[in-house]
């Protein structure tokens, strides 16, 4: 579907039109809202303008983050996208898939296999030879293949997986309610961990200091993390690792690796007698997150609290994985030979960015790192879904 927001051109080709429920990824252009909707960010007198089109009554005055309530009860009713609108205009029903999951687009499958055949044959790699190998790889995707595309994907079983997961959490974590009075039920209390709210909103909307409020959320986190940490990021052995491996071989055609590592900057306000050390070439404070990530999205590895000011590679090297790895105290798999081939044997290794390597490089290995970063986008990935939620 082709749609131009500035000019309110719309076109549903024609094929599509014949699809009872076309399937769309969460790219931008694919997410645009019919209509704002206001958020944490938008100003008073906008949100009340916003509740007042909507038919809303406000019997008094109210706070900021009274009128953003209101407005999350019912914003469902009018959150919809401009896509979405003009396939049910046309009689369709639009299924959208999990954000970074792209696991679940068979068509992912097809444009792999696309691409397959035009790095095959491609021996000229002159434009309209390229060309014309993509429009002979296009028509050699047969119906038989699409079946099969659909069929990998309906029996994917993480989201089942990943659903079972949730439930033992949220199970886990009835306890940690923070109850203000004998007179408040759970139900009116906001959770800190699940609503998103800062300590000043609980603080003006419960009567509770903030200090209060940070020492219950820093025990609630340190009891999950020691409750939980073995159940669903246990410390790795040898047996973990070659599991690792074997799954990156099977999803990203990389062998012998067994993580792709990354860190991301965690904003913060920047403490008292700090200095620079939490400032990051991006142009705020943060600390940093390093994680280490299998090809399932799941992290292997976390280390949390470095300075901004540093780089991946220093906060890396820091990290108690590397000092064991050092130490001879991490059980890694031994090094074998690359499948299907006689060569030397060969480490089992983590991937990462060019923060963790050199910069320039040659056409070789260029081409090296189009096939690493194949494997190296789970890590990135793993941010996304933790970000989104």
């Amino acid at each position: 579907m082709k749609y131009n927001v500035l000019t309110g051109s719309r076109v549903l080709p024609s094929a599509v039109r014949q699809l009872p429920i076309p399937v769309l990824d969460n790219a931008p252009y694919h997410s645009v809202k019919a209509e704002k909707i206001p958020t944490t960010n938008s100003k008073k007198a906008e949100i009340l303008d916003w509740l007042i089109s909507k038919g809303q009554i406000l019997e008094r005055p109210m706070k900021r983050v009274e009128l953003l309530k209101i407005v999350g009860e019912i914003k469902r009713k009018y959150s919809s996208y401009i896509i979405d609108d003009i396939a049910k205009a046309a009689g369709h029903t639009v299924l959208r898939l999990p954000p970074y999951h792209c696991e679940f687009n068979p068509i992912e499958l097809a444009w792999a296999m696309v691409k397959k055949y035009v790095k095959t044959n491609n021996t000229t790699y002159k434009l309209d030879d390229v060309r014309q190998l993509l429009n002979t790889a296009v028509e050699r995707v047969t119906k038989e293949n699409w079946e099969n595309f659909i069929r990998h994907v309906i029996e994917e079983d993480k989201i089942m997986k990943v659903d079972d997961i949730m439930d033992e959490i949220i199970d886990q974590l009835e306890p940690c309610v923070l109850t203000i009075s004998n007179e408040t039920s759970s139900d009116d209390s906001d959770l800190y961990l699940a609503s998103g709210y800062t300590f000043i909103d609980l603080h003006f909307s419960y009567r509770i200091g903030i200090s209060t409020e940070s020492k219950i959320v820093e025990e609630v986190y340190t009891a999950i993390w020691c409750l939980m940490r073995e159940d669903f990021i246990p410390t790795p052995t040898k047996e973990i690792w070659e599991l690792i491996a074997s799954e990156f071989e099977n999803r990203a055609n990389f062998p012998n690796c067994i993580g792709a590592v990354d860190g991301k900057h965690i904003r913060l306000t920047c403490l008292l007698n700090s200095g620079s050390m939490y400032f990051n070439y991006k142009g705020y404070n943060s600390i940093v997150l390093m994680v280490v990530a299998d090809s399932k999205y799941r992290f292997v590895y976390t280390d949390v609290g470095s300075y901004g000011k540093d780089c991946d590679s220093s906060v890396f090297k820091r990290s108690s994985l590397w000092k064991s790895i050092e130490n001879n105290e991490q059980q890694l798999p031994e090094a074998k030979s690359l499948p299907g081939i006689d060569s030397p044997k060969l480490p089992y290794f983590f991937i990462g960015d060019e923060a963790f390597g050199e910069t320039h490089l040659t056409v070789d290995k260029r081409i090296f790192n189009y096939r690493l970063s194949r494997a190296r986008r789970f890590v990135e990935c793993s941010f996304g879904i933790l970000t989104n939620k």
